[in-house]
């Protein structure tokens, strides 16, 4: 999605549509940028993209750019894998493990792989077992891209590419900071000599309301994350 179909959107939904443009406001495109920046953080700290891979690991691997172009903030799961191109040794170690059924079938014959020792410090990936192959879950966040800036450095353009309409949670977490920040910003302004009176206060309680009940359904459907580590 582009800065301005998130604009489009945020506008709309808040109700401040009535008010004209976006810096009628008084959040210009720039600003609105660091709130659309600020809701993505929240949500991918509940629902990252995730992205699982079957890598070669020596003890360590440099996972800088490893998840499609980009480095994994963090991993949840680390699982010895075997295939005919493995060792004797990789095979014993995924049978040990409960991976003994390869990457196709993906909880195994334990019906619940183990997982062996590891640990991840951004980028590296240090694993204590056998070298060979293992299925590595990765997670990353979501991020703005196509970033384009004025002659002053302000941010004029920008992509999500992750996220699209049915990501109602987001979107719910995008209008409350936008909320807030009017409600902060401004208690009253004039549109065409007409007064049009803003409750800060109010604006600011429906924001944190929209914000921690999205918070509150993040946290409900993502507990699974929580459950990957183990």
């Amino acid at each position: 999605m582009t800065l301005d179909e998130l604009i489009d959107y945020v506008m709309t939904e808040s109700g401040e549509f009535i008010v004209g443009e976006l810096e009628t406001t008084q959040i210009n495109r720039h600003r609105f940028h660091l709130i659309v920046k600020r809701a993505l953080a929240i949500y991918s700290k509940y629902r990252p993209l995730v992205d699982r891979q079957t890598l070669t690991v020596n003890a360590a691997l440099d996972l800088t750019d490893q998840s499609l172009g980009f480095t994994p903030e963090w991993v949840s799961r680390v699982v010895p894998v075997s295939d005919s191109s493995t060792s004797n040794m990789q095979s014993a170690a995924a049978f040990i493990y409960g991976n003994a059924g390869g990457l196709s079938d993906p909880y195994f014959a334990t019906s619940r792989p183990r997982q062996i020792p590891w640990e991840y410090n951004k980028p590296i990936l240090s694993v204590s077992g056998t070298a060979g192959l293992y299925d590595v879950t990765m997670h990353r966040h979501h991020t703005l891209s196509n970033i384009r800036k004025d002659d002053k450095n302000l941010v004029t353009h920008a992509e999500v590419d992750s996220i699209d309409y049915s990501d109602d949670i987001f979107f719910d977490i995008l209008v409350g900071f936008f909320l807030m920040s009017l409600g902060r910003s401004r208690r009253a302004f004039t549109l065409n000599d007409l007064p049009v009176t803003m409750d800060a206060s109010d604006l600011v309680s429906e924001g944190e309301d929209k914000v921690n009940d999205a918070k509150e359904r993040l946290t409900e459907q993502s507990s699974w994350y929580l459950a990957l580590g183990e």
